[in-house]
């Protein structure tokens, strides 16, 4: 019989016994919990909303911001817990962002949110983007567009108090930062791993097979964005290095268990479905200046910072046109990347 586990809490404000708690986690995905805590604490709800919140089982540790709180019973609470980027998918802004690279929009955005927890690991030099558009989307989906983009893979890594945001492309070299480890495939329930066999086929984005493993275990070390390596299963194709993609961790009150989903650890991990991407409807704009091929314009986006309004594009529409009038910015196939001049407005 297993033994049985604890998970503890670690809260500025209150102190409480652990009941249930269920953490679903995934690459590219927004991780979050639920928790059921039973408190003799004394403290206002308001309070505890918004505040870090630490859960740590055989020495791991998952935290994020308590987004929601309902009390379910006299000394009883129901919370879930999210990371700070969640914060990010409740504001949206119309706004420009010229000749910068993805990494340099994705840093300047977090800076003005005051967010400094997170990482770039491997990756590539990037291009200055000539045109970027925000429009209509909110701060987190125009990053994992951009991210989606630029094949950026992110996850989080948790510390007491902290949670970390990994941005990732070359997943080769990764090894090293987030950990790799071997297990050893038993039917015995002394040992940690107990995989359920289940391999299937699906289809990338390029329409390559990839091999997927799901299973069960013990193993609180499992995350998302983790490799392992399998050892000892009857099918020898399956002992090799495995990349963790999807982990659902459940403390039942008693014991700690999780459920996983891998692919080959060669597997380039792409999502197979790009985030929402805007279709652009034409935008009226006023001319600032000319100077040469370029037209300096300025969208009319109530509510935005000047500075965010200004781009400059080529006057490919071939019209004389002077300070002050308005044209009809369009956007090819509605790419939001990719505006040109139509037509000026008499």
């Amino acid at each position: 019989m297993a033994s049985t586990d604890t998970v503890t809490l670690i809260s500025s404000v209150f102190s409480a016994d652990v009941r249930h708690v269920i953490v679903k986690s995934a690459i590219n995905t927004l991780p979050y919990a639920t928790v059921t805590v039973n408190t003799s604490s004394s403290f206002h709800e308001e309070d505890v909303a918004g505040t870090n919140l630490t859960l740590s089982c055989n020495q791991i540790s998952y935290g994020g911001l308590v987004t929601e709180l309902q009390q379910t019973a006299f000394n009883q609470y129901h919370l879930v817990v999210r990371p700070w980027l969640w914060m990010l998918t409740h504001q949206s802004h119309n706004r420009v962002f010229q000749n910068l690279t993805y990494q340099e929009i994705i840093y300047k955005i977090f800076a003005e949110n005051g967010i400094s927890d997170y990482t770039f690991l491997f990756c590539c030099k990037a291009k200055k983007r000539p045109f970027c558009l925000q429009y209509q989307e909110s701060d987190y989906q125009f990053i994992c567009r951009l991210m989606a983009e630029e094949k950026v893979c992110w996850f989080f890594r948790y510390q007491p108090g902290r949670h970390i945001l990994l941005l990732v492309q070359d997943y080769n070299a990764l090894t090293s930062v987030v950990g790799s480890f071997k297990l050893s495939y038993s039917t015995s329930c002394q040992h940690e791993l107990n995989i359920i066999y289940s391999v299937k086929k699906s289809f990338s984005v390029i329409s390559n097979p990839i091999k997927k493993l799901s299973g069960k275990s013990r193993c609180a070390l499992f995350r998302s964005g983790s490799r392992f390596t399998l050892t000892h299963h009857d099918n020898g194709s399956l002992n090799r290095e495995w990349l963790l993609t999807r982990v659902t961790h459940i403390f039942d009150g008693q014991h700690y268990y999780n459920h996983f989903t891998a692919v080959t650890s060669a597997t380039s991990h792409e999502s197979t479905d790009l985030p929402f991407q805007p279709a652009i409807p034409p935008q009226i704009a006023t001319v600032m200046a000319v100077s040469g091929e370029g037209v300096t314009l300025a969208f009319i986006w109530d509510g935005c910072p000047a500075e965010h309004t200004m781009a400059t594009l080529a006057n490919n529409c071939n019209l004389p046109l002077t300070a002050g009038q308005k044209v009809i910015v369009c956007f090819i196939a509605g790419d939001p990347d990719k505006p040109f001049i139509l037509a000026k407005i008499q």
